[in-house]
């Protein structure tokens, strides 16, 4: 399982960037949860895109079972916080996974 919490702490020195710090809490039988991690990572390493948030880096510690992702904190939160924030219609939902 992974947690996501915002940072005050910045991967940029001299930045005041605020970041969401996505944590990975996983055990030595944890293969496949770690996999999908990495998967994870290695696919927002690649992807380029206006909608989709930017990978800034990455830090872990296989023999402490700790992984951590750093992305940038958006205020709106996920796609589904951001849904439920409004009153959508269907069509205007549609519209943004088209996106």
């Amino acid at each position: 399982m992974a947690e996501l919490a915002p940072s005050e702490a910045s991967p940029v020195p001299r930045s005041s960037q605020t970041v969401a710090v996505k944590k990975l809490q996983f055990g030595y039988e944890d293969t496949e949860i770690f996999k999908a991690f990495v998967y994870e990572l290695s696919l927002l390493a690649t992807l380029s895109h206006p909608n989709v948030i930017e990978l800034i880096g990455f830090v872990e510690d296989i023999e402490a079972y700790d992984a951590r992702m750093i992305l940038p904190w958006e205020a709106n939160g996920n796609v589904r916080e951001f849904l439920q924030s409004g009153e959508w219609d269907v069509p205007e939902r549609v519209s943004l996974v088209g996106d």
